[in-house]
């Protein structure tokens, strides 16, 4: 491996032209990482970026290769898509026309003309304008958490309609009305950190126009603090389990592995679970519940309610996002139970990933008197 990541591979490369057969061997690290790669430095020329590209351009590049290397072709690169492929300090031709107007991500990308072929590239926007067409952002909610909606709006005359993407992914549309436009989209469809998305606007015969990127960042709602520094008495939630003539039996979930297999050691056909309890974290950070159930759920942490939601185990987890403390949390569940009682709760994070069961669970058990 070494050798061929002192060379300027990647992790991922290097362990690869390392074995013959690569079977049941596991690599740990960033697959990508290449500390000892030599990057070069590549610079658009012409045509500037002050003013809108249009027509057909011709683009000149300024090429540094780093000593004792050299460059020997360059890629082109339109919003992610690969156009064509140039020697190294050639100027090359682009018809615009081939893209819709607007602001388009422009990347330019060196070989190192050697067997490991670094690749190194510079990233840019350019605007293309071959119509009279323009959709404006005017206004986006910028302090966004990630369980609110991100409402954004703007103009674009002349325009039927827009939709908002990123990347590729369609994410909403709103009609334009009186040359003006609103939409909203929940947060949690773009995921947490900074976002970069982009609108289209649609025009009678097909036309369309692009937006400039709209950046934004998704945050973590502000960090929940722990009810209590001190194990709770008993391991495990206390539950309360109604069979289906609605009479309520007591016991202790010690697990919350999948099957409740408490249940069924208990011979109870339950129709509904209520579960009552802490839950514990060992360090400080950014973690996520990964829950998974059978029936409709709804969950809460120190009494705040994050799900309310049918879930199967067909259709996957639902994940909570949460910034925790180091210490003990209230947990609440209140399960319908369809099909068979299954519930899963993984706490994953800035700590090992655990399921939370055994030491990690914990109830106060009710204190009896003389």
């Amino acid at each position: 491996i070494h050798a061929w990541y002192a060379d300027g591979c990647s992790l991922a490369e290097s362990f690869y032209q390392s074995v013959k057969l690569p079977y049941q061997l596991i690599i740990v690290g960033d697959p990508l990482a290449r500390p000892f790669a030599s990057f070069a430095d590549s610079k658009l020329e012409s045509p500037p970026l002050t003013r809108p590209w249009s027509g057909i351009v011709t683009i000149t590049t300024d090429i540094q290769a780093p000593s004792g290397t050299s460059v020997s072709r360059m890629e082109f690169w339109v919003d992610g898509q690969l156009q064509f492929e140039v020697p190294a300090g050639e100027a090359f031709s682009w018809d615009t026309r081939t893209v819709e107007d607007g602001s388009h991500e422009i990347r330019l990308v060196a070989i190192e003309d050697s067997g490991i072929e670094t690749r190194s590239f510079t990233r840019f926007h350019s605007q293309v304008l071959n119509h009279d067409h323009r959709v404006e952002v005017n206004d986006v909610s910028r302090a966004i958490r990630y369980e609110d909606n991100v409402a954004i709006s703007g103009t674009a005359p002349g325009a039927e309609r827009v939709e908002i993407f990123r990347g590729y992914r369609r994410l909403g549309a709103a009609a334009v009305s009186d040359s003006r436009w609103q939409l909203a989209i929940p947060a949690k469809t773009l995921g947490m950190g900074p976002v970069s998305l982009f609108v289209r606007a649609s025009y009678p015969g097909g036309s369309t126009v692009r937006s400039n990127p709209v950046e934004l960042t998704v945050a973590v709602s502000g960090s929940l603090a722990p009810v209590r520094d001190i194990k709770p008495s008993a391991e495990g939630l206390s539950a309360i389990a109604y069979d289906k003539e609605g009479k309520a039996h007591q016991l202790v979930i010690g697990k919350l592995d999948g099957p409740l297999k408490a249940l069924r050691k208990d011979k109870l056909k339950a129709g509904r679970l209520r579960l009552d309890g802490y839950f514990h974290v060992a360090e400080p950070g950014f973690y996520q519940l990964a829950v998974q159930a059978s029936g409709d759920l709804r969950l809460s942490v120190n009494d705040r309610m994050l799900l309310e939601q049918r879930l199967s185990l067909h259709e996957g987890e639902a994940f909570l996002p949460l910034s925790l403390q180091r210490g003990w949390y209230k947990l609440g569940v209140d399960l319908v139970i369809s099909n068979r009682p299954f519930l899963k709760v993984v706490l994953g994070g800035d700590q090992v990933p655990v399921t939370l069961a055994g030491n990690n669970l914990g109830h106060d058990q009710p204190r009896t008197g003389n």
